[in-house]
């Protein structure tokens, strides 16, 4: 079964906020690969790879990184890492908000050139520590310090001229619904439709457009992938679990979780419930198979 893609909405920011920072952590038992609906500008604390569209970058310093709307990307660490510590920091621009402007194009994805990095680094992270202590407004200020930046990366070549993306808000609306009511056994598609404000048939094309599967199939993946988190959980019993995520009944659980990943919800360690989750949410060529000698 092929990895789920999973879809961020951020919250947080709206035409009134169009700007804001956070920090982030890459322990590969809590990230997975995912897109986010605006525009990521991010940068390393400590050595890691990260992966952006199926090319691996590595990052020994840390390098600011232009990760643009709906673009796949995961960061992975290198070495020994303690879930607690601090991976690196972001500032999260609604470009269309600030900008007045939702059609133009955005920014190209990938790190910054090493010059490049020395001027607009200190920049970025300015901003990002004005924005973390005026957390319940955007002064002007930094409002024009980011309009600027997004000016200055486009006059240093970082500008795309790719496409406008289109369909994305009906989606956005019907993951918030998908997000919020996936452990209700009665979610059907015909509300995730009404969400996005489309017909059955419109919101069945321009969901799988922009996701790249269809709707129910996407709700199965994100409730299996919630329930094998919960298995980490020795307290919760496999029927629990099968109606946190939305199983009216467990043996309907029990059935397409064996078809999903090949063993029973209880057929394995917490320990190895943790690496396979690790093993199918990182990149690639992450994890080599072992080489199997055959016995004389």
């Amino acid at each position: 079964m092929a990895e789920a893609m999973r879809i961020y909405i951020h919250e947080g920011l709206s035409a009134e906020r169009p700007v804001s920072a956070g920090r982030w952590n890459a322990s590969p038992h809590v990230s997975a690969q995912h897109v986010h609906d605006n525009l990521e500008l991010l940068w390393n604390e400590r050595p890691l790879i990260l992966n952006i569209g199926g090319e691996r970058i590595e990052l020994e310093q840390p390098r600011l990184v232009l990760i643009p709307p709906l673009t796949p990307h995961i960061a992975e660490p290198v070495g020994k890492h303690d879930p607690a510590e601090l991976s690196g920091c972001h500032v999260s621009v609604l470009e269309g908000a600030l900008l007045g402007a939702p059609d133009q194009p955005t920014l190209k994805a990938g790190p910054v050139e090493p010059e490049d990095n020395a001027i607009l680094l200190p920049l970025v992270k300015h901003l990002h520590r004005r924005l973390l202590q005026n957390r319940n407004k955007v002064p002007i200020d930094q409002k024009l310090l980011t309009q600027g930046l997004i000016a200055l990366l486009r006059d240093l070549g970082y500008g795309s001229t790719a496409r406008p993306i289109r369909n994305l808000d009906p989606v956005q609306r019907a993951l918030e619904e998908l997000y919020a009511r996936f452990h209700e056994p009665d979610l059907h598609i015909q509300d995730l439709a009404r969400a996005a404000d489309l017909s059955l048939a419109q919101f069945r094309r321009v969901f799988k457009q922009v996701i790249g599967e269809p709707p129910l199939s996407y709700l199965a993946r994100h409730r299996l992938e919630q329930a094998r988190m919960l298995l980490i959980q020795d307290k919760l019993t496999v029927a629990a679990v099968a109606r946190r995520v939305g199983f009216n009944s467990p043996g309907s659980f029990y059935e397409r979780f064996m078809k999903a990943y090949g063993h029973s919800p209880r057929n394995k360690s917490k320990k190895a419930i943790l690496k396979e989750v690790a093993r199918s949410w990182a990149p690639p060529g992450t994890y080599r198979k072992k080489k199997t000698t055959a016995k004389n």
